[in-house]
């Protein structure tokens, strides 16, 4: 804070150095304190290892959680999220499970403790490979401030992609054919998974897709929204251009349910 001073209250030159020296040296005693005030923990956590387990087998690693920040970090709420083919092995305390999203299995633990500046804490990540386990995804960490963390990934919230050693048997189903009015025909295809596995692409947006050669000579009507002319290297030809009679429609596959839609003469 700058102190002004009237020429009045001057009285001699010994008077301005002591004033001088007063608002001098009040910064360096305010300063320390405002500092200590103003840090924040800053909560940073390991990778966990990579992993491609069996049918059955339970992964049990730990993560050692950092507070690089310059306050502590008095309690942490920890959080782990797994596909639907993995599970938690068993209830720990301190911890609540729940499903959310897309069958994704929540456990929201919190850790009692108290992290200081520059120290670090363990706790386990354990889950175990169901049965129909092969394409997953681990998510697991806190925030910066000890807090639950939020969808984004980062040093403090981290993802872990897996495949279990396990595979899926996808089978192209389209023998279901219904005679239309006016020289049009209407066919039910599918995209069946045999399983044990399910398949969801869990690195991209590309999902398995079921290709449907449309018969020379004649004219796919009517598709599904989900179905798009199949190009040279995918979905669509270079430059937007139709490469070929075929058109394709993807999605995730469970065992044994179809991975596409009902009437339709592309997918």
């Amino acid at each position: 804070m700058r102190q002004r001073i009237r020429p009045s209250h001057i009285r001699h030159s010994a008077a301005l150095v002591a004033a001088a020296a007063a608002v001098a040296a009040l910064p360096a005693v305010v300063a320390p304190a405002a500092y200590a005030e103003e840090g924040d923990p800053s909560l940073v956590i390991s990778s966990l290892p990579s992993t491609s387990p069996k049918p059955g087998e339970v992964y049990d690693e730990k993560v050692v959680i950092t507070n690089k920040g310059t306050a502590a970090a008095d309690g942490v709420t920890f959080r782990i999220r797994l596909t639907r083919g993995l599970d938690f092995p068993a209830a720990v305390e301190g911890c609540t499970y729940s499903t959310v999203g897309d069958k994704v299995r929540q456990a929201l633990c919190e850790l009692d403790t108290v992290i200081e500046p520059g120290a670090s804490v363990e706790t386990p990540v354990r889950f175990k490979a169901l049965p129909h386990a092969l394409m997953e995804a681990v998510e697991y960490g806190t925030s910066a401030t000890g807090e639950a963390p939020g969808e984004e990934f980062d040093d403090s919230n981290r993802r872990l992609t897996l495949t279990a050693d396990s595979t899926a048997d996808l089978v192209a189903v389209g023998e279901d054919t219904e005679a239309l009015a006016g020289d049009k025909q209407s066919i039910t295809v599918q995209l069946r998974n045999d399983g044990p596995g399910w398949i969801q692409n869990q690195e991209s947006d590309d999902q398995p897709a079921l290709m449907v050669r449309i018969p020379k000579g004649t004219t796919a009507s009517e598709v599904p929204e989900d179905c798009a002319p199949f190009g040279i290297d995918g979905p669509s030809g270079p430059g937007g251009r139709r490469a070929s009679p075929r058109t394709s429609a993807g999605r995730p596959t469970t065992p044994s349910r179809s991975a596409s839609p009902s009437p339709s003469p592309s997918c």
